[in-house]
């Protein structure tokens, strides 16, 4: 299973390499990006939030995987500086994940609007920020029992296609 996840992985990489050389539309990479984690993670949900300056918020925009209408419907994460796992994740640039939401010590690092309208367990977060500004996530969960199971070498695989993402908005910023 892990060997197909990764072909999954390392051929939506490729295909989204060769699409980057070309024209293309920011939210088809984006979208070609959330569906090959997708697919090369069996049993998650997969979620792109991007930035709403209006709102001052990062809102999901769309995603693939169970109920994931209502999951888009409800994923909305202030940017009011708050001390929880989403804010440590955009300020310090780094991925997170999240093996049990409800253990004591991490429980209150998790906002409660999350608890409360999402409520997933395990969720990884991959953060797109460009010169300081937190601009999406990568959103991923998991509504299976036990942890989201992840190799070293499929999160360097993660990291590629959320690195592709930051490559498309800087270039397209850029032009």
């Amino acid at each position: 299973a892990r060997q197909s996840s990764e072909k999954a992985l390392t051929d939506g990489i490729q295909d989204i390499t060769n699409t980057l050389t070309g024209d293309y539309s920011l939210n088809d990479v984006l979208q070609m990006i959330l569906e090959t984690i997708y697919r090369g993670l069996g049993g998650s949900r997969v979620v792109l939030g991007l930035r709403n300056k209006a709102t001052n918020c990062i809102e999901a925009k769309y995603g693939y995987g169970d109920n994931i209408e209502q999951l888009i419907h409800n994923f909305t994460i202030p940017l009011t500086y708050q001390a929880d796992v989403f804010h440590i994740a955009f300020s310090k640039n780094v991925d997170i994940k999240i093996d049990d939401a409800e253990d004591e010590k991490i429980r209150d690092k998790i906002p409660q609007w999350y608890h409360r309208k999402i409520g997933s367990k395990f969720f990884i977060l991959f953060p797109i920020v460009v010169k300081h500004s937190p601009l999406a996530v990568i959103y991923i969960d998991s509504n299976q029992s036990g942890s989201i199971k992840i190799s070293d070498h499929q999160l360097g695989l993660l990291k590629t296609l959320r690195n592709q993402a930051i490559l498309a908005i800087k270039n397209l910023s850029q032009t």
